[in-house]
């Protein structure tokens, strides 16, 4: 390899089962201090490369990879040498339930020094956690953590010893505006210090501009490889199609959104609500007031930890108010009867809380013996994953996957937290348009996200909530709300 050469690819094929690969003819290189787009629609595989250059679908997974891969001198394939990969590379996975495993933030940086065999300094790991914003939270249980926060988390402890290479995958999935515009700043500075940076991300107009390479991935393929003075001279041409591919390039425009007409037929109805976590003596909600009509889409922003989350699951019945009235159609906080649960049901960040059974088949039929109520022609590649384990689909697999168990439910209302993290733009416009139609049936739906997209496509109610206290407000204001911290 070259002096400032530190990553060399060359993917023949690439898999967890043999004969079945997911990965094909994918090959390129990273020099130090470059940064690699890499963008696709979902579940074209990009996750899966990762994988594959890190060593991980062979050593731990059982995969197969055919072909050579040299990361700093080493081949990751090997498992003598991949024992060597931790120390050169930093991953931020896409989910953070799956990353972090210790009690406290602290701990979870601790535990990265640790086991690579470097001395744990407290006061270096306090200077990590501040650079992501959690320096105040470094002892706090992570199970309180929102996901944003954990996501913040999940990068402090993957650079904290200063790796050659560090990968992103949907790092600001789940980030408000803010985080969202830290780790853009960060990334830079990480590639402007000779860190060579790979970022997997559908919102791909935040990172065209600084990418030094672009690579466009479909059904396993490499389609596209292209430098950084192609994507510059061709800016307007590679936009329009990425957009094709589902990979999200432009600006969203507001709709004019639907008229809801007045109805009190299982509205959601929240009075001068308190609530406090029993280990703690702070409130995280503050004398929230929130109602929406039949038929309403409700439409939550905030930052991280403002306690959006927290709000969803005392009004989804998890937790029991401090104080204040909730009120689900003719169902109110006294009454926690099968009733309210069967009218309200929550659908959390990550989708793989949602799942209970070993296949697909058996989760929709736990939702509904009847599966002649689920029309399989609307996602047909249902049809070829049946018989899969839920946890071994893409991430948007799985959240769609959880969108269609929220339907066969059949509730009334429908909590969504951070629906669209980590979709491309075809499945938003397919998430968008299961709203509409759920809600065209007279049914209500409330989101708490930081997907602006949402407010231009389908709020037709909006609300800001700020350190536990709520304040509804126009969609336009909220729009502007979440646009400003990153420039737009």
């Amino acid at each position: 390899m070259g002096v400032d050469l530190l990553l060399d690819v060359k993917i023949l094929k690439a898999g967890y089962r043999d004969g079945r690969p997911v990965i094909k003819d994918v090959s390129f290189s990273l020099s130090e201090g470059e940064l690699l787009l890499i963008v696709g629609p979902s579940g074209s595989g990009k996750t899966s490369l990762i994988l594959a250059i890190t060593g991980v679908i062979t050593n731990l997974l059982n995969g197969f990879v055919e072909g050579d891969i040299d990361l700093y001198g080493i081949n990751p394939l090997r498992p003598e040498e991949f024992l060597k990969v931790p120390k050169l590379v930093g991953v931020v996975l896409q989910d953070p339930e799956k990353q972090l495993v210790m009690p406290t933030p602290f701990d979870e940086v601790s535990f990265t020094l640790e086991n690579l065999g470097f001395k744990v300094v407290p006061e270096f790991i306090m200077n990590s956690l501040k650079n992501v914003g959690l320096e105040s939270k470094a002892y706090s249980p992570i199970e309180y953590l929102s996901g944003g926060e954990k996501k913040r988390l999940c990068i402090a402890a993957s650079i904290v010893h200063k790796p050659r290479l560090v990968i992103f995958d949907e790092p600001t999935a789940n980030l408000d505006p803010w985080g969202f515009s830290e780790v853009v700043k960060y990334i830079r500075k990480l590639r402007e210090e000779g860190i060579s940076i790979i970022v997997v991300e559908h919102k791909a107009r935040y990172y065209l501009p600084i990418a030094d390479k672009v690579m466009v991935i479909t059904d396993g393929h490499q389609r596209f490889y292209l430098s950084r003075d192609y994507v510059l001279s061709h800016y307007e041409q590679l936009t329009k199609m990425l957009e094709g591919l589902g990979v999200d390039t432009s600006r969203p425009k507001l709709l004019a959104k639907k008229e809801v007409l007045p109805s009190n037929l299982f509205e959601v109805v929240v009075e001068d609500l308190w609530f406090k976590y029993p280990s703690s003596n702070e409130y995280v909600l503050k004398g929230v007031n929130l109602s929406l009509r039949k038929g309403e889409v409700g439409v939550i922003v905030g930052r991280n930890g403002s306690g959006k989350t927290t709000l969803l699951k005392v009004i989804s019945g998890f937790y029991k108010p401090t104080r204040g009235l909730i009120k689900i159609g003719s169902y109110d906080n006294i009454k926690y009867g099968k009733g309210k649960r069967t009218a309200v049901f929550y659908v959390p960040q990550e989708p793989d809380y949602i799942f209970v059974h070993n296949s697909v088949l058996k989760e929709l039929q736990s939702c509904s013996r009847k599966l002649s109520d689920f029309n399989f022609n609307e996602t047909p590649w249902i049809n070829e994953v049946l018989n899969e384990s839920p946890y071994k689909l893409s991430h948007g697999q799985r959240r769609w996957l959880s969108y269609l168990i929220a339907k066969l439910y059949d509730p009334y209302i429908v909590m969504f937290d951070e629906p669209t993290a980590g979709l491309d733009v075809r499945l938003l416009k397919q998430f968008v348009a299961w709203v509409k139609d759920f809600t065209s049936n007279g049914k209500t739906v409330l989101i708490a996200t930081h997907d602006v997209r949402l407010l231009y496509e389908v709020a037709t109610s909006a609300f800001i909530m700020d350190n536990g206290v709520l304040r509804q407000v126009t969609v336009e204001e909220a729009v502007s709300y979440l646009e400003e911290p990153v420039g737009l």
